[in-house]
């Protein structure tokens, strides 16, 4: 734990004050789970039939069962519901896109998002741009449970079941546990989407959900330290973020702690995950843990 501290200290150059303590309180062991919501599923859909953050062939078998000017709606104001990882998260994107997909599938999103233009006024700031995106949500949820979630629900469930077996025999959870001195508030919840191609995933919508695109099993190894590596920044989001106290502040120190997390992630799964990281910063982290 300490020196996960001391590494992340020297690369980000910041003061962490109190963060990191154990909780010597016994516990019921938290784990990685695999699974999908219809929330969920929705929200990014419509994000991604409407182009706002995801550009792929997926939107052009679903942009005729919608209203046109809904559609564009949504991608007037794209930069405020979009996100991109260590770059940018538009301010509306927690409110409108975040919140709504880590609703429970027994929590009505049409609910939310009709208290959501009850609550606001469009002289409030962004007032118009939440009532307008709120309501596209709101009056489009019904098509999509009636003409796109009884289509892609089955391989949703199949393909959680067959993922949620690569997790079956460890528990990685309680291996970022053990690297990071950290204890699990709860679960942590990896939330596949089957429309999120083209565009960013492993986005955490909550400090315990992340969202998973449905990418091609042939290569399970790297959907596994995928998620492992997003259930260690989960685990650091549930202890205070070490100290980082803005989304700003977030997104100038991205890349040092994601390249942290996955010096660790290569130590608790066993290989390097093929992605996006600065491994000549990782190996430097490599370096000076030695």
């Amino acid at each position: 734990m300490k020196r996960f501290i001391a590494i992340t200290v020297i690369l980000i150059c910041f003061v962490m004050c109190g963060c990191g303590k154990r909780n010597s309180e016994p516990q019921t062991e938290c784990t990685i789970k695999i699974t999908y919501t219809q929330n969920s599923n929705y929200v990014y859909h419509m994000l991604a039939v409407a182009g706002c953050g995801y550009d792929s062939t997926y939107k052009n078998s679903y942009v005729d069962i919608y209203d046109a000017s809904d559609l564009e709606t949504l991608k007037e104001y794209e930069t405020l519901i979009s996100v991109s990882g260590g770059e940018h998260e538009g301010i509306l994107y927690g409110l409108l896109i975040a919140q709504a997909a880590a609703l429970p599938d027994e929590a009505s999103i049409e609910t939310y998002y009709r208290d959501l233009i009850a609550a606001t006024d469009e002289s409030d700031e962004y007032g118009k741009e939440i009532r307008d995106i709120a309501t596209v949500m709101l009056n489009n949820f019904s098509v999509y449970c009636e003409k796109v979630w009884p289509q892609v629900q089955p391989a949703l469930r199949n393909y959680t079941d067959e993922l949620q077996l690569y997790f079956s025999d460890t528990n990685y959870l309680n291996k970022w546990e053990e690297a990071l001195g950290y204890k699990a508030k709860r679960d942590f919840e990896a939330l596949i989407c089957e429309a999120i191609d083209g565009g960013p995933e492993a986005i955490l919508i909550t400090d315990y959900q992340d969202i998973f695109a449905m990418k091609n099993m042939e290569r399970y190894e790297n959907r596994v330290s995928f998620i492992s590596h997003e259930a260690g920044m989960a685990l650091v989001k549930q202890n205070g973020f070490l100290g980082i106290q803005s989304t700003q502040e977030l997104l100038e120190k991205y890349h040092v702690l994601e390249s942290t997390i996955e010096y660790y992630n290569r130590k608790i799964v066993g290989y390097e995950l093929e992605g996006t990281w600065d491994y000549q910063l990782v190996n430097k982290i490599e370096e000076l843990d030695e």
